[in-house]
């Protein structure tokens, strides 16, 4: 999938990513998540990624995969033209560690909305 994603083949990435049979305890599973993530926001499809990263959000409340969930999901509510869902995100992503390099991301990502 990393491979059709660097080819700028979206949809033959998100494919194969769907037929990937990775459990969520798994280490790669992170790397699905985010690779997927970042697919549909590539595609447009900031509902689809939205739901992708509030669903993750829900088994992964904290730390730093929580924070980079967060900070994709304000880009998805940007795309539906949600300004106040991205500056909540970015809010969460910075309050649940301000002082990581993710949170400080956050707090950058928040002056520009």
């Amino acid at each position: 999938a990393t491979a059709y994603s660097r080819q700028q083949r979206a949809a033959l990435a998100l494919r194969t990513l769907e037929r990937a049979r990775i459990e969520p305890q798994e280490p790669l599973y992170a790397d699905l998540v985010m690779l997927k993530g970042q697919l549909l926001l590539e595609s447009l499809a900031f509902a689809d990624s939205l739901a992708l990263f509030e669903g993750q959000l829900v088994l992964n409340p904290e730390g730093s995969f929580a924070q980079a969930l967060l900070i994709l999901s304000s880009y998805s509510y940007q795309g539906l033209g949600r300004s106040q869902g991205a500056r909540e995100a970015l809010q969460k992503a910075v309050s649940l560690d301000s002082s990581s390099e993710l949170g400080r991301e956050a707090a950058r990502l928040l002056t520009q909305l």
